[in-house]
């Protein structure tokens, strides 16, 4: 008689102090599901109060899911570094094996693993019947389903082997911390390659200046070169390159017939070799512009008209073959003289 009346507190309700209570005594602040918590779990015999961030894979030894070992270490070091640095956070990180469960996951139709789902607050997602009236325009909440279970409403984050590990541990503790409201921040020790390969960096470079120190030191103080290295910089951090990975776009495309184009059709679209073009008539056109400008101060009499002339000419081949490259873009654009070269994309 004892025993029906434990069992059937197991299967009615696993209250939010047990869950505390477990996740505490756990080294990586997970909870591992059993069989029959399974349906108490995500039922509505209590009120879920709290969000729940569910990890459902095969970790039996004789699983063969490569992905599901690489994601249950990331999923724990998460975890535990919730517990130990949001300890009051209603957050719980529950842990679902398919060799346990296998039975109660083809019930509800999951046949892949692995599966992460973020269950919220039942308030944040469903409200009562009795609420269906309200005046509230702006609250989308469902009515309370007749049943929950595991396929209720959640959020799923997608899990891919072709991530790498590192990207997948950073775009994984983002999701959580969007979710569910808290910050996660990943304290990462140092690494014995990285390690090593500072100090022979650091090794080298001090031979280095121990060596020709005096020359380096020459070269350090000389003001030509910090102009020279910021403009460098600035046009790199310009280039096309770091527009692709800031936009996701590609660097070159092809046209309908195949062949690479340069430009692409319309203003509303870029790719990342238009940004190094645009830079590089730049560039060219400052170069011209500081010659019109120096050129009558540094060279010789007989030399300034000439080399007036050739920076004018230049400036305006240069202004020209850009706005004519342009028109590809803008096939109204007002402001080009003279059409360069036939293009067409």
């Amino acid at each position: 008689m004892i025993f029906l009346i434990v069992a059937s507190v197991v299967q009615a309700a696993l209250p939010k102090s047990l869950l505390r209570q477990r996740a505490s005594e756990s080294d990586s602040n997970v909870i591992l599901v059993q069989s029959d918590e399974f349906e108490p779990v995500f039922n509505r015999s209590n009120d879920r109060d709290y969000f729940m961030v569910t990890l459902l894979t095969a970790s039996h030894a004789e699983a063969s899911c490569d992905l599901c070992k690489s994601v249950q270490p990331l999923f724990e070091e998460i975890a535990s570094t919730v517990g130990r640095k949001e300890p009051n956070a209603d957050i719980f990180f529950l842990h679902i094996d398919a060799h346990e469960n296998l039975a109660n996951l083809k019930e509800y139709g999951i046949r892949s693993v692995p599966q992460l789902w973020i269950y919220p607050p039942f308030q944040l997602i469903y409200k009562e019947s009795s609420d269906i009236d309200s005046t509230d325009d702006y609250d989308s909440r469902q009515i309370f389903p007749k049943n929950l279970n595991i396929t209720s409403e959640h959020y799923a984050f997608t899990l891919s082997n072709e991530i790498p590990e590192s990207v997948l541990e950073l775009d994984l503790a983002m999701f959580i911390s969007h979710i569910c409201h808290v910050n996660i921040q990943i304290d990462k020790g140092i690494e014995m390659q990285t390690l090593v390969k500072s100090f022979v960096a650091f090794t080298i470079v001090f031979r280095l200046l121990k060596k020709k120190g005096r020359k380096v030191l020459d070269l350090l103080s000389d003001w030509r070169l910090y102009c020279g290295l910021s403009i460098i910089l600035i046009y790199i951090n310009m280039s096309g390159l770091n527009f692709c990975i800031q936009r996701g776009v590609p660097f070159l495309s092809r046209s309908s017939t195949g062949n690479i184009q340069l430009m692409t059709g319309g203003v509303q679209y870029q790719q990342g070799v238009e940004i190094a073009i645009s830079i590089a008539f730049q560039v060219s056109f400052t170069l011209f512009l500081v010659v019109l400008l120096l050129s009558p101060e540094y060279l010789e009499e007989g030399n300034k008209g000439l080399a007036v002339t050739i920076s004018v000419v230049s400036i305006f081949l240069t202004y020209n073959t850009f706005t004519t490259a342009f028109l590809a873009k803008d096939h109204g654009y007002p402001f080009n003289v003279v059409e360069m070269f036939h293009q067409k994309l």
